[in-house]
């Protein structure tokens, strides 16, 4: 009787073996699919941080050389129109309006209020300026079941 007893011990411990080298297998395999979605996130994160940071350093140099052409040039709104920055005059301001460019679909909008030698700033945001592509590429269920 005590052969049959170890017999089945070493099955039990042979089986017990293989499922946790199995369940071992399957959380390091989803471990490894986890940790490239979140290097691929992480890569996708710090392109379009230095894409932005790259547009806002441009932008701000736009900005210096208006503050330079506003307190230094008479005729500065033609001076400013001649470098794609369009000037408008509305509620008694004159205001200075360009686009950076930040990638293909968006752009870095700057907007600058004009007022007795001094520059404010009154927008600077991004604009999205591409078509809007949606993500369908998950297969999502539908609700209905084919029957064939």
């Amino acid at each position: 009787m005590n052969k049959n007893r170890t017999a089945m011990g070493a099955g039990v411990a042979s089986i017990i073996i293989v499922f946790v080298a199995l369940v071992i297998s399957i959380f390091s395999s989803l471990l490894l699919l986890t940790v490239r979605q979140d290097l691929n996130s992480a890569e996708q994160s710090a392109k379009s941080s230095r894409e932005y940071y790259t547009a806002d350093t441009r932008a701000t140099e736009t900005m210096s050389y208006i503050i330079n052409v506003y307190n230094e040039d008479i005729a500065f709104e033609q001076t400013l129109a001649e470098n794609d920055i369009k000037i408008t005059q509305a509620r008694g301001y004159c205001y200075a309006e360009y686009y950076v460019g930040i990638n293909d679909n968006t752009e870095l909008y700057c907007k600058l209020r004009l007022e007795g030698g001094k520059v404010y700033k009154e927008n600077w945001q991004t604009v999205h300026i591409g078509d809007y592509v949606s993500e369908d590429s998950l297969p999502i269920w539908d609700g209905v079941t084919d029957i064939v």
